[in-house]
């Protein structure tokens, strides 16, 4: 029989929003991990996120045999906007067998460790748009330089366009 996961004690309506740091939140939830385990649940707001804190953990639930890709939550909704696309598609569709061939050739975990160089090289771009002499007159624009990098990311690992 599988046990309870185990989570902190929530709150009414917030859940377990008093637990966040906000200050540094990777080492909240260092602290989280080290009080409750390897896995742990927080109801942020409603809202049930499990943390997994080991390799072992991430490698079961990243079995494709064990579990398949879901649309679930805002996904669905995104379905009735765009259709049957490559987040979108439930496992099984058509249009989702055809992109996942296509794409897992490209994004196996050896090409992914080739790419890794290239990825570095964008991610050290926007850190040198962002520093000194640009740094403090540069007005940083998160969703426009994220959305940037990843498309940038993207072009060169796999199609080598800068």
């Amino acid at each position: 029989m599988a046990s309870q996961i185990p989570q902190p004690p929530a709150l009414p309506f917030i859940g377990n929003v008093a637990q966040l740091d906000r200050k540094l939140p990777i080492q909240g939830f260092g602290l989280l991990a080290q009080q409750y385990g390897e896995i742990y649940l927080l109801d942020i707001i409603g809202r049930k996120t499990i943390f997994l804190n080991s390799q072992e953990l991430a490698n079961e639930v990243s079995n494709d045999v064990k579990f398949k890709k879901g649309v679930v939550g805002s996904l669905v909704e995104v379905r009735h906007l765009i259709g049957d696309g490559l987040f979108s598609a439930y496992e099984g569709e058509p249009n989702w067998a055809i992109a996942h061939r296509l794409l897992m050739p490209t994004f196996n975990s050896m090409a992914i460790r080739g790419m890794m160089e290239d990825m570095r090289d964008i991610c050290d771009q926007l850190l040198l748009k962002v520093s000194p002499p640009f740094g403090p007159s540069y007005i940083i624009d998160p969703s426009d330089d994220l959305t940037r990098v990843a498309l940038d990311t993207i072009a060169l690992c796999s199609i080598s366009y800068r």
